[in-house]
């Protein structure tokens, strides 16, 4: 290259003319390049890092959802559960949905029922302490069409419903451990839990119906429930 000031020949990328001192641009040519082409790897690596961050948010959002089971078809059958082997009757009932206490089959306003429900769990375990717990062996998610016929009929038994967002048919099993196996069996459980179902060795199977009203999973059929 040749100094557009003096005319002198230089070597390719410097500066400054050593002849005449007039600058001759920026930095190197392949420097310059090399700059470019790191800062463009950079970029292409941030943007993989947020990719994989936003990845992670969404799964850990995904996975407390669940273990919250905030939206969970299985609340209802853990208020249950855990309302049984807790002797807690409020537990319990938080399983049913609001409008069943509005219908002919409680007697009582909901405390008292409440207080009733609770000294037959007090009867049932007498002290007894036990572990239950539960597996949903089926489930069948509703069709629209089902679900209409599944609101009609629980309007027929009284329910002031107007719309159910979802429901699931389960088929459930539930276990149960005690410390005095002679104090209590497991068909007290069934008879306390199903209208049917069956009994082998420590568990029974029995059906249950789900049904999501007003935002809430609550249980309509089967378990507990006087029309199941």
């Amino acid at each position: 290259m040749f100094c557009p000031k003096c005319g002198k020949e230089l070597a390719d990328g410097v500066r400054f003319c050593s002849a005449c001192g007039t600058p001759l641009g920026g930095a190197p040519s392949g420097d310059n390049g090399g700059f470019v082409e790191a800062k463009s790897q950079n970029r292409k690596i941030g943007i993989i890092v947020v990719a994989a961050i936003a990845v992670v948010v969404i799964a850990l959002i995904i996975l407390i959802v669940k273990l919250v089971g905030g939206n969970s078809y299985e609340k209802p059958l853990d208020h249950l559960i855990h309302g049984i082997q807790n002797e807690d009757a409020k537990e319990l009932m938080k399983a049913v949905p609001e409008a069943f206490w509005e219908t002919s089959y409680v007697d009582s306003d909901k405390e008292e029922m409440i207080d009733i429900i609770q000294e037959r769990l007090e009867d049932l375990l007498d002290g007894t302490k036990i572990k239950l717990t539960y597996k949903v062996l089926e489930e069948e998610e509703m069709t629209d069409r089902k679900i209409r016929a599944l609101t009609k009929e629980l309007q027929g038994y009284g329910l002031d419903i107007e719309e159910i967002d979802a429901a699931y048919a389960l088929r459930v099993q539930v276990n149960l451990e005690s410390d005095d196996e002679d104090a209590l069996d497991i068909q007290d459980i069934k008879d306390f839990l199903f209208s049917n179902g069956s009994v082998r060795d420590s568990s029974l199977k029995g059906s249950a119906t789900v049904a999501k009203i007003d935002g809430e999973w609550c249980l309509v059929g089967g378990l507990l429930m006087p029309w199941g």
